[in-house]
């Protein structure tokens, strides 16, 4: 009986990390996305930005986000206009949050 309820205890111990190290590659995907939107939609943009590689990760994420659901909902678009307006809301939020103030 011992041995069965340490078997049941080991199968759900390695269930539960499949399942967090499934979550974890997703993080990192969505933050390798972001870093690529992010980057895209600094090209955009005149001048020097002043961030970082994880800032610019955040802001793709962001905006790729953003993007996504105006091209899905508004303007029921495909994937390549998702991919444009990804990046300009990416640009649009570089700009407005790397305004510095004055």
């Amino acid at each position: 009986m011992l041995e069965l309820m340490g078997l049941a205890v080991i199968v759900v111990l390695l269930i539960l990390g499949v399942v967090v190290f499934g979550a974890v590659l997703h993080l990192i995907g969505y933050l390798v996305v972001g870093l690529i939107i992010g980057a895209l939609g600094r090209l955009l943009l005149p001048g020097h930005q002043e961030l970082g590689l994880l800032a610019t990760a955040l802001y793709g994420v962001a905006g790729s986000m953003a993007g996504g659901l105006v091209a899905d909902r508004i303007l029921h678009a495909g994937s390549l206009v998702r991919l444009g307006t990804s990046v300009l809301c990416s640009a649009v939020l570089v700009a407005l949050l790397t305004q510095k103030v004055r």
